[in-house]
């Protein structure tokens, strides 16, 4: 994905962690990449007594295909990581839209 990243022009930095029960008080939106990962989010949510009406499929949420997840690029051939890269940066694009139109 770093290779993929950097021949679309960006430079990689960061890690990812997992969600925890503090996040659902901390943010106000919260995207998950597939329905598996929304699952365990808003199960999470549950178990811990917190909202979730601010946990979204991404794709969904930017109005990308009528919910269509993001793949794993791992299964997508030699473009897979590629392809990734340009759903995300599409759907990154339509988010800023969004929020810009409606912060709330």
């Amino acid at each position: 994905m770093q290779i993929a990243l950097r021949e679309a022009g960006y430079t990689p930095f960061g890690s990812s962690r997992q969600i925890n029960e503090d996040d659902f008080d901390q943010f106000d939106l919260i995207l998950a990449m597939d329905k598996e990962n929304l699952r365990s989010i808003r199960s999470l949510a549950r178990s811990s007594g917190k909202p979730c009406d601010h946990c979204h499929l991404f794709l969904e949420y930017v109005g990308i295909d009528g919910g269509k997840e993001v793949p794993d690029p791992y299964y997508g051939g030699n473009s897979g990581f590629k392809d990734v890269v340009k759903l995300i940066d599409d759907a990154c694009q339509r988010l800023m839209t969004k929020l810009e139109k409606d912060p709330s």
